[in-house]
């Protein structure tokens, strides 16, 4: 079984404050917050404050085409399940994180797999 996954994308390598806005989103949603892991209605999710492996960067080095910036930095998130309560709460909790770092959310999958060539794409755009 496959974990669901989502990224968010972000303009400039994440600084003290960044990582403090997700962190205080993380714990205003959440009351059971421990190292790299949190639960929202009863969903145990994971994150991490940048790539999770070395070329994870250059997956979306063409993105800028799309985007009109090319990103920097990654804020990784994860479900632990994989019913539609732990979709609907990453999904939540991805678009709230984005919302807070002004973020581009991308599911599992770079942006050039999925839209045209030179496809406008909104701040808060969805790839999936």
């Amino acid at each position: 079984m496959e974990i669901p996954t989502a990224g968010i994308l972000v303009q400039d390598k994440l600084d003290e404050t960044a990582k403090e806005k997700v962190l205080a989103f993380i714990h205003s949603i959440s009351n059971d917050v421990s190292a790299n892991s949190f639960r929202v209605n009863g969903c145990l999710l994971g994150y991490e404050l940048g790539p999770g492996y070395p070329e994870e960067m250059e997956e979306y080095s063409g993105s800028s085409t799309f985007i009109g910036w090319t990103p920097k930095d990654i804020i990784g998130l994860r479900v632990v399940s994989n019913d539609d309560k732990d979709h609907a709460v990453l999904d939540e909790v991805t678009a709230g994180i984005a919302d807070a770092v002004n973020g581009i959310i991308t599911f599992c999958h770079t942006l050039k797999t999925h839209l045209a060539a030179n496809e406008p794409v909104g701040q808060a755009a969805i790839a999936c």
